[in-house]
């Protein structure tokens, strides 16, 4: 299956969401996550794109396209270029092709987010010519087609309303313009004016309001659309056929339907701007990546466009420059700031050997870098993916909210009708104006943006603070689920300690650095890189290790010259039949045993320094009631010393990778929500156990991809700042599902005129469409407060 995210148009409301996800998941072997706040999908599909545009046009919301225009060095007219034109029209991705003999370029229009032109090229280059992006990207972005949109609609409904509604507080203004053109002819033109309102800027609420509810599947732009509709039929009706009416029922609301649509209009433009922000840190992240390199020729240094960057190049990186790729450093010594990537404020020493992450910045020195990862390949890609699968996600409670979501609309249209009928078979002596104004009023206030917005804005502005602070959040779940944590398991090695074992010898029968050296470069423990180290200080060579095994949680074995070789915990030794000397053990230190067949050759004390940072994690953790427990494979000395140290009063020793997965299963037991944090490939059972699995950055690979949060910058107290953050984005959603909840439930009765027996007045449309507006901006903006957490 093919993952991407793909950009949908016209979506205006959580309905507008929900009926896109339920026509992309029709399709067979297509999984999707909508996201309102994003207008976005996260797709897992095995169908082409091409056929996901289909079912996203045939229920009226489009997914976006992009246009790439590529220049063609030297293509003519006859069957070559044929073939390439169709080659391009072929891609899945691609809408449409058109290829320019005269010019020598290819048009080429695709769906945004399901290929890139880097792909377009391969094609031309395969055709075996030679080509050159010219252009790309969006035509016009969407907040300033909707602010135009607003302007349009406001000129020409200002109009109308200065005479109308100014006239009722002023009445020389009805005089003036009786007096100057008429009644009638001021009536004929605000029906021109209001008219173009609804043709023009306001035209998208008819052509997808309408048509979704002739589909059965109302949404938020078709209670706009009725309820304009309603004010202006009735106006015209007045102005045209007056004598359908009572005498006394004339009035025009021609106004009530142009201000509805100028303020909706504008509450988008704002909604749209702060959604913007919400999602600056995307861009921020994005923004990062230099666009040059300064790449090593046979000339000399000469600066190189990022994209011609190759993997193995060297590049070198001035005082003051940002690094424009991942790699290591291989000349030159320098502090470099990595604040922007792991949210760490300190800058690093980094010298020969050290690796580099493509986005810092070099503070002083010179550095020579030999890359390893640029563009797609380098972290800040990788940061910029989970940043987005983040963002895409949906937490189960937006799963719950879905199902109100999908009857919304088609209830407040069943209000809204009974609120009519209601006024006019009730209370028949208000009149007909009565009840339109009513039901146009329900029609408008209602705001099921509000709830679709609650859920994803938060999320969008929260993982985006998190990138910023070192955190990525790479799913949903766990997201929700650690704002509520209540046990912590921590593996101990690298994660409470610095990982950066120290080796002493306090037991040798016979000379055997070459055997111990051999035997542990073949592992990525950091216990064997440590004794690798050590006995290559003491002169070794390595030698050809045949049959090697390494067993998790216990150690390494292998057969050198014929002889079986084992390296590892006193339960290997044991269950191998070998017998160990007694050894005393120094204080927070563990033993290694080296065995040459089934005799000990030698006895390590490994002593790891406890994390600096480690103690204020323990009693942060305790001090917010949630319960630190240490799970590890070391020996039980070792661990209670660490315990002690560290205060945590539970901990677990000797245990193996199975082991840790069965005592997360018991903490969950026992206290229910339950995290863990580590970084080896021998924490992935248990993290994948653990309700949230947090990974130290700095870890294993196979940590990382069972993690459900991620430590950029590996430092353990990050988990804090994690779980601060997913508690504050959980009581945002809170606070926002309340105020938009809230909002209906308490405005739209009053819309519908239960207020007037107690001596209240009609709820004007006018205002109805004001507070529709600001209850979706609202949502967002209380959501960008997360930017401060």
């Amino acid at each position: 299956m093919t993952s991407f995210n793909i950009s949908i148009q016209n979506m205006t409301c959580a309905g507008c969401a929900g009926r896109a996800e339920r026509a992309l998941n029709a399709l067979g072997d297509t999984q999707s996550i909508v996201n309102l706040a994003t207008h976005s999908a996260r797709v897992d599909t095995s169908i082409s794109p091409r056929e996901l545009q289909q079912a996203l046009q045939a229920v009226g919301y489009p997914a976006r396209i992009d246009k790439v225009m590529i220049q063609i060095a030297d293509i003519q007219a006859g069957a070559q270029a044929d073939t390439l034109e169709r080659e391009i029209i072929e891609h899945p991705s691609v809408t449409a092709a058109s290829l320019n003999r005269v010019a020598q370029s290819i048009w080429v229009e695709f769906i945004a987010g399901t290929a890139s032109p880097d792909e377009f090229l391969e094609i031309i280059e395969r055709a075996g010519f030679v080509g050159q992006v010219e252009r790309q990207g969006e035509i016009q972005p969407i907040r300033n087609m909707d602010f135009r949109r607003a302007i349009l609609a406001a000129l020409l409904t200002l109009p109308v309303f200065v005479v109308e509604m100014g006239g009722h507080i002023y009445p020389p203004i009805h005089a003036f313009v009786h007096s100057l053109i008429g009644m009638d002819l001021w009536a004929l033109m605000s029906f021109l004016f209001i008219s173009a309102v609804m043709i023009w800027p306001g035209r998208a609420f008819y052509s997808i309001g309408l048509r979704a509810l002739l589909k059965g599947a109302p949404e938020m732009n078709s209670l706009v659309a009725l309820g304009t509709l309603a004010a202006w039929g009735y106006s015209t009706c007045v102005v045209f056929a007056p004598d359908l009416l009572p005498s006394d029922q004339h009035f025009l609301y021609f106004e009530a339907a142009g201000v509805i649509i100028t303020l909706i209009l504008f509450g988008r433009f704002m909604e749209s701007r702060a959604k913007g922000k919400a999602g600056a840190a995307i861009e921020r992240l994005i923004g990062l990546q230099p666009q040059t390199a300064w790449i090593k020729t046979e000339d000399g240094f000469s600066e190189t466009p990022i994209e011609q960057v190759q993997k193995g190049a060297i590049v070198r990186v001035k005082a003051g420059e940002k690094i424009p790729v991942d790699g290591a450093v291989i000349a030159g010594e320098s502090y470099v700031d990595q604040a922007m990537i792991t949210g760490e404020p300190m800058p690093f020493f980094r010298s020969i050997g050290d690796r580099l992450i493509a986005g810092t910045v070099n503070q002083d020195g010179t550095l020579d870098i030999k890359t390893t990862g640029v563009g797609a390949t380098a972290m800040l890609a990788g940061i910029v993916r989970l940043v987005q699968d983040a963002q895409a996600t949906k937490l189960p409670v937006q799963k719950h909210l879905d199902g109100v979501i999908r009857i919304f609309v088609p209830t407040i249209l069943f209000i809204a009708l009974g609120t009519f009928l209601g006024w006019r078979f009730l209370a028949p002596d208000a009149g007909v104006n009565s009840a339109i104004i009513a039901a146009v009023s329900v029609l408008v206030i209602a705001c099921p943006c509000a709830l679709g917005l609650a859920t994803p804005t938060s999320i969008l502005v929260g993982t985006g603070r998190a990138a910023d602070l070192g955190v990525l959040f790479r799913r949903g779940d766990g997201l929700q689920l650690l704002a509520d944590v209540k046990a912590i398991a921590l593996d101990k090695t690298g994660t409470l300690t610095i990982g950066r074992p120290s080796v002493t010898s306090l037991y040798q029968s016979h000379e055997h650095a070459s055997e111990l050296a051999s035997l542990q470069s073949r592992s990525t423990h950091p216990i064997a890189k440590a004794m690798e180290a050590m006995a290559r200080d003491s002169g070794a060579t390595l030698m050809v290790v045949q049959d090697f095994r390494a067993e998790r949680g216990r150690g390494v074995m292998g057969s050198i010259d014929g002889t079986i070789w084992r390296i590892g915990s006193a339960a290997m030794m044991s269950e191998a039949g070998i017998s160990v000397p007694d050894v005393t053990s120094p204080k927070a230190a563990s033993l290694i045993y080296a065995a040459k067949g089934h005799d000990v050759a030698g006895v390590y004390a490994v002593h790891d320094e406890i994390h600096p940072k480690a103690p204020a994690l323990i009693a942060m953790l305790k001090q917010r009631g949630i319960e630190p427990v240490m799970i590890t494979g070391d020996q039980n000395a070792a661990a209670q010393a660490v315990a002690d140290q560290l205060g945590i009063t539970t901990f677990h020793a000797q245990t193996l990778p199975a082991d840790k997965a069965n005592l997360v299963k018991a903490l969950q037991q026992s206290h229910g929500i339950t995290a863990f944090l580590g970084d080896g490939v021998n924490d992935a059972p248990a993290m994948a156990q653990a309700d949230v699995g947090i990974a130290i950055g700095t870890g294993s690979d196979i940590a990382i991809e069972s993690s459900d949060v991620v430590l950029v910058a590996g430092d353990p107290a990050g988990v804090l700042v994690a779980q601060k953050l997913a508690k504050a984005i959980m009581a945002n959603i809170k606070q926002n599902l309340i105020w938009a909840f809230g909002y209906n439930v308490v405005l739209i009765p009053v819309a519908a005129g239960v207020m007037v027996p107690f001596g209240f007045g009609m709820l004007n449309p006018i205002l109805a469409g004001a507070a529709m507006a600001i209850s979706s901006i609202c949502v967002v903006s209380n959501a960008l407060r997360l930017r401060r957490a």
